[in-house]
């Protein structure tokens, strides 16, 4: 399972929302 920069920013995104 590779991680874009796209995904990986996206992930820490959302765990930021929280």
């Amino acid at each position: 399972m590779r991680m874009s920069r796209y995904q990986a920013e996206a992930i820490a995104r959302e765990l930021s929302t929280i």
